[in-house]
């Protein structure tokens, strides 16, 4: 690829950075490993484990992040993902409700790191049944094995609205 062209590029993926942060009015970005599903289409929802790699260590709480409801506010967010080098491992539901996402036996997933924005000002209404169970879910990278929990993002959060990954 040309160094015109990835210019050119770079400067389209920062307007559209730059218009949908617009539109979020309290931001709360949360930092850490996101593990998406292995799929050609933008993921219903994917873990946010707020940390590093460096820092991940068994029994880290992560989120059950709705991704898909993104896609309103972040247009290009199919192409973001797709050309993203994800790292490949592992997972394995142990106790878990959302058989879309964790089937039993071992699932592929990819790994990447980077911000998920929520934005604040509009809180998820308390008249929403959510599930507050804490799951747990094994995550296989390079042949270490982490127990990991996850729940849904506290209602505080409002609503995911953005993914940037880190360069």
């Amino acid at each position: 690829m040309s160094s015109v062209i990835r210019i050119t590029t770079l400067l389209a993926m920062s307007s559209l950075v730059n218009d949908a942060l617009a539109q979020i009015r309290d931001p709360l970005s949360l930092h850490g490993i996101v593990i998406f599903p292995v799929t050609d289409s933008i993921p219903q929802e994917v873990i946010l484990i707020p940390c590093t790699l460096d820092n991940l260590k068994d029994g880290t709480m992560g989120y059950l992040v709705m991704f898909s409801t993104m896609r309103w506010t972040q247009h290009d967010l199919l192409h973001a993902i797709s050309d993203l080098k994800k790292e490949e491992v592992n997972i394995r539901g142990i106790i878990t409700p959302y058989v879309s996402f964790f089937p039993p036996g071992d699932v592929s997933s990819e790994l990447v790191e980077g911000n998920i924005v929520f934005d604040k000002s509009y809180p998820v209404s308390p008249d929403v049944p959510r599930d507050e169970g804490i799951y747990e879910l094994e995550l296989t990278i390079n042949d270490t094995t982490y127990l990991i929990k996850y729940t849904n993002p506290p209602k505080e959060f409002g609503y995911p609205k953005m993914f940037i990954a880190d360069p």
